[in-house]
């Protein structure tokens, strides 16, 4: 009789400890890092600054393109959310005025690859713009999270 308890008390405790522990695929990586831009340390997002335990990795299919046909339009906007921008791509005319709305709790930036324009850190709900007078294709990225990516094409 002794046995059977202590057999039931094993097996309870395993099926605790089991049902307990994280599966691999809801292990959840924290780093460290602050708010201000350091290159030596780069700020990645963490549980608590974004919508979901992983940090969303960028795909083909959550790629967004806009074009922007009508040149009456002098504004356009782009959201920052999500560790994205949205929409990715964005086809507009010359002359035409994109504003970035910062929706994320981490701070991030709008900088072109070629160092044409840099937002600077921009923090949650926060606004920038930059007006594109010339023709070409002008790439841009996050400086704390380089997987950040958005492209203006100017016609």
């Amino acid at each position: 009789m002794k046995n059977k308890i202590y057999l039931v008390f094993f097996v309870t405790v395993l099926i605790f400890i089991v049902g307990c522990s994280p599966k691999q695929d809801e292990q959840i990586n924290t780093p460290t890092g602050n708010d201000i831009y350091n290159p030596e340390a780069i700020e990645e997002p963490t549980e608590e600054n974004t919508p979901s335990s992983q940090v969303p990795a960028p795909d083909n299919e959550d790629v967004e393109e806009l074009i922007v046909e009508d040149d009456n339009i002098e504004n356009v906007e782009i959201e920052i959310e999500d560790f994205k921008y949205n929409p990715s791509t964005i086809t507009i005319s010359k002359g035409t005025t994109i504003v970035w709305k910062q929706r994320d709790s981490t701070k991030h930036t709008v900088t072109s690859d070629n160092n044409l324009f840099d937002s600077g850190l921009l923090s949650k709900d926060e606004t920038w713009s930059h007006t594109f007078n010339e023709a070409g294709v002008f790439e841009y990225h996050c400086k704390p999270h380089t997987y950040m990516k958005g492209k203006i094409i100017v016609e």
